[in-house]
């Protein structure tokens, strides 16, 4: 009796640390899927400078989604800072802009256009709908080149 007491409590030792192995194993397996899943994020960082009037935009980067920070800072004119959240389509940024200015918060719709290392902002007719200024017709997107965003070191424009 003492005999089978002892193998029966040695088989259950040997099958938990097979069991053990085993979950380490697929623990091993679920944590390099899940690395190969995600994607590593970096960020951007862009600067147009003319005078005394800049434009700064950063983000960082995700698949398609994008989120950031973008001001512009024109001279003799009210600055805006804010956040922009939205999606890189091929080499397009669509974009929701949160801004304030003279102390009012307002959302608008930004769409840059990348060239080599470069962005350029688009410019169209507008219009606001429910609270949101947005393009009437994005066909009708004009990057004439007037703010080109050079690429530059994320460090010497972003506020904290």
């Amino acid at each position: 009796m003492k005999t089978q007491m002892l193998t029966f409590v040695l088989l259950l030792i040997i099958s938990a640390c097979k069991n053990d192995k085993k979950e380490d194993v697929i623990s091993e397996k679920s944590a390099e899927n899940e690395t190969s899943k995600k994607t590593v994020l970096y960020e951007e960082c862009y600067q147009y400078s003319n005078g005394k009037d800049t434009i700064n935009l950063s983000f960082k980067k995700e698949n398609d989604k994008i989120e950031g920070q973008l001001s512009y800072h024109f001279f003799e004119k009210d600055d805006n800072y804010g956040t922009i959240n939205g999606k890189i389509k091929g080499d397009t940024i669509f974009a929701d802009y949160t801004f304030a200015s003279e102390g009012i918060q307002s959302v608008r719709e930004v769409v840059f256009l990348k060239k080599n290392s470069t962005y350029t902002e688009g410019y169209a007719p507008i219009e606001e709908v429910n609270g949101k200024t947005v393009y009437k017709d994005l066909s009708l997107l004009n990057f004439n080149n007037s703010f080109i965003m050079n690429k530059t070191d994320c460090k010497q424009h972003i506020k904290n």
